[in-house]
C-alpha cells in the first residue's frame, strides 16, 4: 500500500507493515516510522535468562554485534532467521538502499512479495533516482503486508502536528499557532528543527507552556 506524508501516524502502516520503504531524504521524518516500527518489534525480554537469549542467538547465527534483546539484525542476518519465529517481538532490520549489494537488492526484489509475518524489514530510499520506481510499483502499492510511504513532501496540517508533538516530549506545551510560526519561520530547514527545538527549551526553565508572542520572541533573528 501506498501512504502520503500526512498518515505518518496512520495505525494500518504499523500495524500491517512487514516491509516499508520510506521515500524521503529528511531523516527527521524518516526517523518518526523507523524509531515506531523498532519499538513495536522489541517485545519483552525482562524474564527471559540471558544465557538462553545467547544460545538462541548463537544457534540461529545472528552476530555477536547484533542487538539480540531489540531483535535488530543485519540486512543478511534478517534474511536468514526472517522466516523463524523470534523468541519474543519481531525481528526488525532497518536498512539504507544505496548500501544494499546488487546480490541483496536481488533478494530484497523477491522478499517483499512474500514478506514473513515474523518481521518487519525497513528500507530507506532518501534518493529520487531509486524511489521513483518503488512508488509506481504496484507489487507494492498494492499489497496488504508490503508498504511506500512518501515523506519528501511534508504536509502543513500534519508537520503542524509534529512541530505541536516535538515540544510535548520535552514538557512544553504550545498553541497551533506558535507551531505554524515556527514552520513558517524555519521554512524548509527541517534538519534544523531539532535543535532549533531543543535550543528554545533549554532556554524556557522550568516553564511549561510557550505562547505565540513568546514563540515570537524565542524564534527572533530566524528567517529561513
Amino acid at each position: 500500500m501506498k501512504f502520503n506524508f500526512w498518515q505518518i501516524n496512520d495505525k494500518s502502516l504499523y500495524d500491517t507493515g512487514y516491509v516499508v520503504f520510506i521515500a524521503g531524504p529528511y531523516p527527521i521524518f524518516n526517523n518518526i516510522v523507523i524509531d515506531k516500527m523498532r519499538e513495536m518489534c522489541k517485545g519483552g525480554f525482562s524474564d527471559i535468562d540471558p544465557k538462553i537469549l545467547e544460545s538462541f542467538a548463537s544457534e540461529f547465527a545472528v552476530s555477536k554485534y547484533g542487538d539480540v534483546t531489540n531483535n535488530s539484525l543485519t540486512f543478511d542476518e534478517f534474511m536468514k532467521v526472517s522466516n523463524i519465529p523470534p523468541v519474543t517481538g519481531k525481528w526488525f532490520c532497518n536498512v539504507d538502499y544505496s548500501f544494499l549489494s546488487k546480490k541483496q537488492k536481488d533478494t530484497l526484489n523477491r522478499y517483499f512479495k512474500k514478506p514473513s509475518e515474523y518481521g518487519v524489514l525497513i528500507v530507506t530510499l532518501p534518493e529520487w533516482k531509486d524511489y521513483r520506481e518503488f512508488l509506481k510499483n504496484r507489487a507494492i502499492t498494492q499489497h496488504k503486508n508490503t508498504h511506500i510511504i512518501q515523506l519528501s513532501f511534508p504536509s502543513r496540517k500534519a508537520l503542524k502536528e509534529l512541530v505541536v508533538d516535538f515540544f510535548r516530549v520535552r514538557g512544553v506545551r504550545i498553541s497551533e499557532q506558535a507551531a505554524e510560526l515556527f514552520i513558517m519561520r524555519m521554512s524548509n530547514a527541517y534538519e534544523d528543527y531539532q535543535d532549533t527545538i531543543d535550543n528554545i527549551c533549554n532556554s524556557m526553565g522550568n516553564a511549561g507552556e510557550l505562547s505565540y508572542s513568546d514563540m515570537v520572541e524565542k524564534l527572533r533573528g530566524i528567517e529561513n
